[in-house]
C-alpha cells in the first residue's frame, strides 16, 4: 500500500513526527512525500530547502511543476493521499489528478484553532492593503475556481469538525476521523520534564512572524522592519523583567 503525503511546504523532520510517518512505516506501508511548494507557492522559492535524508520505505520528492507530480504518481501507482494544498489553481489541479488516478484523497486538519467570527469588511480592507486590489481579485478568482472544481474528499482527519466541514466537502459520515491537536502528544510526552528555569518566568512563544511561510502565503507579513520589531520586543521584555521581576524565556519557532 502506498501512502502519499502531498505538502505545500518543504518537508522536514518535524513534519515526519507530527504527521505520524513512523506509524505508517512500522505498518510496512511505502510512504511517498510529494513536496510541491515550488509549484503551488512560487512566492516561497527563496526560502532555503531543509536537508532531509530518505530511509527505507520513505521517499521524499520535490516537484517544481505539474509534470513532476504526474511522473511520481505514475511511478508509484494507486494508493491513499493525505494532502495539504492551497486553495489555488495549482492545488486544485493536483487534487483532480489524484482522483482521476483512483487515489483516495483526504485532508488532515489536526491543528485547527477554535472557530472565531471575523469581520468580513475589515478582512477585505486588510487584504487590499497587504496584497493590492488586483491581487485580491485574483485570489478571489482562485478561491471560486477551487470551490467549484475541487473534487470531494474521501476522508477528513480533524481536531475541529465544525470548522473543517465549512471548507471541506465530505459526504460520507464514516470518512470523518476526529483527533486531537498535534501539540497534545508533545504536551503529554514532556508533562513530567523538569523545568529548565528555577526562577519565576514568563514564556514568549516566537512565531517567526517576519518570515513565516504561512504568513507569506496569506500576505499577512507585519509592516515593520526587523530592526524595529526586535528592538520593541526587547523593550517589552526589559519592562517585564524590571517591573514584574519575572525572567523572560524565549521559545524560538521550530
Amino acid at each position: 500500500m502506498i501512502i502519499y503525503f502531498v505538502t505545500q511546504t518543504y518537508f522536514n523532520n518535524r513534519d515526519k513526527e507530527r504527521y505520524g510517518i513512523n506509524f505508517f512505516l512500522r505498518k510496512n506501508f511505502v510512504v511517498v512525500i510529494i513536496d510541491v511548494q515550488d509549484y503551488t507557492n512560487p512566492e516561497l522559492k527563496f526560502i532555503e530547502t531543509p536537508v532531509y535524508k530518505e530511509e527505507n520505505n520513505l521517499f521524499v520528492v520535490k516537484c517544481s511543476n505539474f509534470n513532476d507530480v504526474k511522473k511520481i504518481i505514475k511511478l508509484h501507482g494507486k494508493g491513499i493521499a493525505i494532502v495539504s494544498l492551497p486553495r489555488n489553481i495549482q492545488g486544485t489541479k493536483i487534487r483532480r489528478y489524484l482522483k482521476s488516478n483512483k487515489i483516495k484523497i483526504g485532508l488532515n486538519d489536526g491543528g485547527m484553532m477554535p472557530t472565531t467570527n471575523n469581520n468580513v469588511i475589515r478582512k477585505i480592507f486588510f487584504k487590499i492593503k497587504k496584497a493590492g486590489f488586483k491581487k485580491l481579485l485574483f485570489l478571489v478568482f482562485e478561491r471560486i475556481y477551487s470551490k467549484i472544481l475541487t473534487p470531494e474528499y474521501d476522508f477528513l482527519i480533524t481536531s475541529n469538525y465544525e470548522k473543517s466541514v465549512i471548507k471541506v466537502n465530505i459526504v460520507k459520515p464514516k470518512a470523518i476521523i476526529e483527533t486531537h491537536c498535534w501539540d497534545y502528544d508533545l504536551s503529554i510526552k514532556h508533562k513530567n520534564d523538569k523545568s529548565l528555569i528555577e526562577k519565576k518566568y514568563v514564556v514568549f512563544l516566537d512565531q517567526y512572524v517576519l518570515k513565516h511561510t504561512d504568513l507569506i502565503r496569506t500576505h499577512n507579513i507585519l509592516d515593520i522592519s526587523p530592526e524595529s520589531y526586535y528592538r520593541e520586543l526587547n523593550q517589552l521584555f526589559n519592562h517585564i523583567e524590571n517591573k514584574l521581576n519575572f525572567e523572560v524565556v524565549i521559545a524560538p519557532h521550530p
